[in-house]
């Protein structure tokens, strides 16, 4: 009975110093106890895209030769976006996109926030951001309008990222 007890109390003085160890900052009148305080805030940044595909295609259909093509699905002259990325953080998001590989030069496939693509970027390597995709409030959304122009264009795929920072 008595090497149970003292085991106890010999396990209790080595571990009661390291569960509870108090810091002693010292002060007096003239030299204050001083803290560093942290404030650390947890934010989200999670984003959706909605595409109006029913697949994670962008698909075009066209001639060889031929301006202004939109993406099936996409019908820009009543408003419909080929997509609508939605700031689903509690925080302020910039949205850029671009081609893991540029396009060949036959193919300019360009993106706007506006159905009128207006401000509308050309697609590259590169990550570019739209007019109206920078700073995009929590909650709030924009659009992804695309439109391409071939010029003796053969079959081509790549893949476009969208990417929130």
């Amino acid at each position: 009975m008595y090497k149970k007890m003292t085991l106890v109390l010999i396990l209790a003085a080595v571990f009661a110093p390291s569960i509870a160890t108090a810091v002693n900052v010292p002060g007096d009148q003239s030299t204050p106890a001083a803290f560093e305080v942290n404030y650390i805030i947890v934010s989200s940044t999670g984003f959706s895209v909605n595409s109006i595909a029913i697949v994670e295609k962008m698909n075009f259909t066209a001639n060889r030769d031929q301006k202004d093509v939109e993406p099936a699905g996409q019908i820009a002259a009543t408003g419909t976006p080929w997509a609508t990325i939605s700031n689903n953080g509690d925080v302020a998001q910039t949205f850029r996109v671009n081609l893991t590989t540029a396009n060949p030069g036959s193919i300019q496939l360009r993106v706007s926030n506006f159905s009128d693509m207006r401000n509308s970027v050309v697609l590259a390597a590169s990550a570019q951001s739209p007019t109206g995709w920078n700073s995009v409030p929590a909650g709030a959304s924009v659009n992804l309008y695309a439109k391409a122009n071939f010029t003796l264009a053969t079959n081509t795929t790549r893949n476009l990222n969208i990417i929130a920072t």
